[in-house]
């Protein structure tokens, strides 16, 4: 993770199209679904403005809803300068751990946020949706688990 005294995060740059400009919905769903993959593997630092991760592993799935997004759009003859990537950033150690907890504190506030809609997922909303939640939940503290560890080893 770390080079020197630098350490090495990934920082997604993704540009979608938004709703307007997408037509029809199977191209929206496109776009929620690259949406929910991304935030599977990174977290936002709100006050950074940035989403960020700690593991190549980020970095392939960037690749992947990358790939996968400019393949529907051009298939729909979308055109214009969108894209998702995983950039690898090199910051100075006490850097890269300000923007780690701030990406921590957002996710425990997402978990926290999930775990409180919970509840109203009784046997009206169906198993199927109770599921997903429950899976949305297992990525994001698995997310929040690397970022720790990575947190750790800064000191």
């Amino acid at each position: 993770m770390s080079q020197g005294d630098l350490v090495k995060v990934y920082i997604l740059c993704a540009r979608l199209p938004g709703s307007g400009r997408m037509p029809g919905a199977s191209l929206d769903a496109v776009r929620v679904r690259a949406r929910e993959r991304l935030e599977e593997a990174f977290a936002c630092a709100e006050a950074f403005g940035l989403w960020v991760a700690v593991d190549e592993g980020a970095a392939k799935v960037a690749e992947e809803v990358g790939a996968e997004v400019r393949s529907k759009l051009e298939g729909a003859s979308v055109r214009g300068p969108y894209g998702v990537r995983a950039l690898p950033a090199y910051l100075r150690a006490e850097d890269a751990k300000e923007l780690l907890e701030e990406a921590a504190r957002w996710l425990e506030g997402r978990i926290a946020a999930l775990r409180a809609r919970a509840p109203s997922y009784g046997e009206r909303r169906g198993a199927l949706r109770r599921y997903l939640l429950r899976r949305e939940i297992q990525a994001k503290e698995a997310l929040l688990g690397r970022l720790r560890e990575a947190l750790a080893k800064l000191g």
